[in-house]
C-alpha cells in the first residue's frame, strides 16, 4: 500500500513539472497569442517606472551642481574683498553685508575694509569714521598722525563729495599716481591739475608740517608734468612745466633761465627729453 502512494505521488510531482514547463512566463511568439490548454493567460509584470527617462536617468551633459555651502561663500566673499578694493570696486560694501549676515564675526575683522568701501561707495565722511576708529584701537598713531593718514586714504578712496581741502588732496593724490605709479591718461591728468590751480590759494596749510599744502608749489609742476608725460602728452607736460615752475622762472637772466628750464624738464621728465 506504501509503494502504491509513493508511485502515485511521483506521478502527480511530475505531471506538475510538466504543467510549469508549459506556462514558462517567458512567452515566445506562438504562446503568446495561443497559450497551451490548461495554462492561464500570460501577463507581462515589469516594476519598471513608466517614464523612460527615469530608466535611463538624467543627461550627463546637465548634471545638478552641488549647493554652495555657507562657508564657502564666505571664503570667496573674503578672498574676493581686497581685490574688489584694491580696483575701486564700490561693490564690496555690498560684498561686507552679505559677509555680516552670514559670519558676523568674520565681519567684525573687516572693519578697515569697510571704511575704503564705504568711501569707494561715496560715503567718504561715514568711511573715514569707521577707518579712525579702527586705527585707533589697532595702532598707537598720535592725534596729528592719525589725522594725516585719514586724509591720505580719503584722498585715495573717496569718490564722493569733499571739502575744498579734501577736493585738492584728492587731485594731488590723482596726479602723482598718474606721475609715478602709471598712466592714468591725459584727461585725468588735465583735470586733476585744474582741480588744484582753482584750489591751491583757497587752502591754507594746517600748520608748517602740512607738508603736501606747503610744498604745493614747489611739486605741482613737477607732478603735472610728469603726469601728462606719461599718458603721452609732452607738449602738455612742456606748457605745465613752464607756466607752473614759480623758482625757475624768477630767474632774471633769460638765456639762464631758458636753460635751466629745458635741462630741469628733461631731468624731471625724460620720456619727453628735448620735446617738444
Amino acid at each position: 500500500m506504501r509503494a502504491i502512494q509513493q508511485l502515485a505521488g511521483v506521478l502527480y510531482l511530475a505531471a506538475a513539472v510538466a504543467m510549469g514547463l508549459a506556462c514558462d512566463s517567458r512567452p515566445t511568439a506562438s504562446t503568446a497569442t495561443n497559450p497551451p490548454a490548461g495554462c492561464p493567460k500570460c501577463e507581462c509584470k515589469c516594476s519598471c517606472p513608466d517614464d523612460p527617462a527615469a530608466i535611463v536617468g538624467p543627461s550627463s551633459a546637465t548634471p545638478t551642481p552641488a549647493p554652495t555651502s555657507a562657508q564657502d561663500e564666505i571664503e570667496d566673499l573674503s578672498y574676493g574683498l581686497s581685490r574688489k578694493v584694491a580696483k575701486r570696486d564700490a561693490t564690496c560694501l555690498a560684498d561686507l553685508d552679505r559677509l555680516k549676515q552670514l559670519s558676523p564675526k568674520t565681519e567684525a575683522r573687516m572693519q578697515f575694509a569697510r571704511g575704503q568701501c564705504l568711501m569707494l561707495a561715496g560715503r567718504c565722511e561715514a568711511g573715514a569714521a569707521v577707518v579712525r576708529k579702527e586705527m585707533a584701537a589697532t595702532t598707537e598713531l598720535m592725534d596729528e598722525q592719525l589725522d594725516r593718514t585719514i586724509e591720505t586714504y580719503s584722498s585715495m578712496y573717496c569718490q564722493g563729495p569733499m571739502d575744498e581741502r579734501g577736493e585738492l588732496l584728492r587731485a594731488l593724490a590723482e596726479l602723482q599716481k598718474g606721475a609715478y605709479q602709471g598712466n592714468i591718461g591725459i584727461r585725468a591728468c588735465t583735470n586733476a591739475a585744474k582741480t588744484i590751480v582753482r584750489l591751491r590759494g583757497r587752502v591754507r596749510p594746517k600748520n608748517e608740517e602740512d607738508s603736501q599744502i606747503v610744498s604745493l608749489e614747489n611739486s605741482f609742476a613737477y607732478s603735472a608734468a610728469a603726469c601728462l608725460a606719461r599718458a603721452g602728452d609732452c607738449a602738455g607736460a612742456w606748457k605745465v612745466f613752464n607756466d607752473e615752475s614759480t623758482a625757475l622762472r624768477a630767474i632774471a637772466d633769460p638765456a639762464i633761465r631758458a636753460e635751466a628750464m629745458r635741462s630741469t624738464f628733461d631731468s624731471v621728465v625724460p620720456k619727453c627729453k628735448g620735446k617738444p
